[in-house]
């Protein structure tokens, strides 16, 4: 089957369109959260998601595979 470049540039566009509006939306929930939220409880959310960050991170550098 030859590689076509429209094909190609399509998947690359709908990865892109998907990545950046799921970064969108995260950083929309994040505003909306520290509207609603207590500073005390905003920074229980904030630690939390930094943690899994981390967490991720370690993941996609192939810990669980090394484990």
């Amino acid at each position: 089957m030859p590689i076509n470049t429209k094909q190609i540039f399509s998947g690359f566009s709908w990865v892109a369109i998907v990545v950046y509006s799921n970064r969108v939306f995260g950083f929309l929930t994040t505003l909306i959260l520290a509207k609603l939220l207590a500073p005390e409880d905003f920074g229980l959310v904030a630690i939390s998601s930094m943690i899994i960050e981390i967490l991720m991170l370690f993941r996609d550098m192939g810990l669980s595979e090394a484990i």
